[in-house]
């Protein structure tokens, strides 16, 4: 049963602030069908369905997040069962990731490298052409490890970042792509991803920035507002939450996704009827939909230092 009932939810405060909900404003009021919510609902690039938990927003750090969520269990049970689909995309991002690094990661030391979130370890191939040794993952989703290549699929761990054992002080980068959002306690994952860095290492996340102008001219039918995302961070938020678990030298990077026509069309916040029938137009009559184009969606990415 995928169904979220009220009894299984937690209230919570600011996962950073931890002031009381008293003092935060609403969001965006909770917008749930459990008559929608299906394997792919907790699945990664999934079409959107706008649906949302109650949100609130910090006033200390501007975090937007959910104050009444499915327990820690209910989280893991979700994404444990999700369906993976759009391995392409995964690879399209992935690969974008890499070209960002390339260019602004300065780091020598490139010995272990770890993702949080790694789906079917896609990235992980992406690391060692970065120069990494040894590059492992996490991920909590069962399909997305068995999609693996069989050479990647040893080098995943299946779990929750916030619940597995991780050495202290042992990689020089951790990534976490896509996955800020998603994460049951974003601050122990980031005092843990602090912990588990060496002096010297570096953080990278890519995450949503909700104060992006495109995301707040659609407002609840921009595809950041999903049932799966607990937080949604900003410029602001993101480097805040990094200062408090210690990182300096943080760099924020507005980035460019790069996906096939089609994959862009099933963002847009129409029916899924519509949807269909403009990506049936376009392969038939323009044969354009598997064209690639780079747009600036708001999503940045973020390198912090482990001093």
């Amino acid at each position: 049963m995928l169904a979220i009932s009220n009894n299984m939810k937690k209230e919570r405060t600011c996962p950073f602030c931890k002031i009381s909900n008293s003092k935060k404003k609403i969001f965006l009021k909770e917008n749930i069908d459990n008559s929608k919510i299906d394997k792919f609902s907790f699945s990664s690039r999934k079409i959107p369905e706008f649906m949302n938990f109650e949100l609130l927003k910090c006033k200390n750090c501007s975090l937007i997040y959910a104050n009444k969520i499915p327990n820690f269990t209910k989280i893991k049970k979700l994404y444990n069962e999700t369906i993976y689909p759009f391995r392409q995309e995964a690879f399209d991002a992935s690969k974008t990731y890499f070209e960002y690094l390339k260019k602004n990661l300065k780091i020598k030391k490139r010995n272990n490298a770890l993702e949080i979130g790694t789906g079917n370890g896609v990235f992980l191939v992406f690391l060692k052409k970065l120069g990494f040794s040894s590059a492992i993952g996490v991920e909590p989703s069962k399909e997305a490890i068995f999609l693996a290549s069989n050479k990647v699929k040893k080098k995943i761990v299946h779990g929750m970042f916030e619940e597995i054992k991780i050495r202290r002080n042992f990689f020089d980068l951790i990534c976490c792509f896509m996955t800020m959002e998603h994460v049951y306690d974003p601050n122990k994952t980031l005092f843990k991803s602090y912990n588990s860095l060496k002096k010297g290492g570096f953080i990278a996340l890519v995450t949503h920035d909700a104060e992006n102008i495109l995301h707040k001219i659609l407002g609840k039918n921009s595809p950041i507002i999903d049932i799966e995302h607990l937080q949604l961070f900003s410029k602001e938020s993101i480097k805040s939450a990094l200062i408090s678990s210690g990182f300096v030298n943080i760099k924020i990077i507005n980035i460019k996704n790069s996906y096939h026509l089609s994959y862009w069309i099933s963002l847009l916040p129409i029916s899924t009827k519509f949807k269909k029938i403009a990506q049936a137009l376009l392969k038939k009559y323009l044969k354009i939909l598997n064209i690639k184009l780079a747009l600036n969606v708001g999503n940045i990415m973020t390198i912090a230092e482990k001093k």
